[in-house]
């Protein structure tokens, strides 16, 4: 429940970002041949954590997950943005 969660989440924001950047295909009225480029700037914390479960917040760790990891954990976002990730520090 907590990875759909995150999916959402991200998959929000980069569509969020997509619209912002004014290339989205209803405002051009077709599909645009290059798709926006959004920059996952991964700096670790809460949405980076992981834990045992989704209901033990005793064996929680922030920062445990790698921008690349939240990416990847959603595949559609391929569909509407061209994401890079940079992480200045590594977990």
């Amino acid at each position: 429940m907590r990875r759909s969660r995150l999916r959402r989440e991200i998959a929000l924001c980069l569509i969020v970002c997509a619209l912002a950047s004014g290339r989205s295909a209803s405002a051009q009225g077709a599909q645009p041949s290059t798709l926006p480029l959004v920059w996952v700037i991964a700096t670790g914390g809460t949405i980076a954590g992981r834990g045992a479960s989704s209901t033990d917040i005793t064996n929680y760790k922030s920062g445990v997950l790698t921008g690349e990891a939240l990416v990847s954990a959603v595949p559609q976002i391929r569909q509407y943005a061209d994401v890079r990730v940079e992480q200045p520090h590594r977990p």
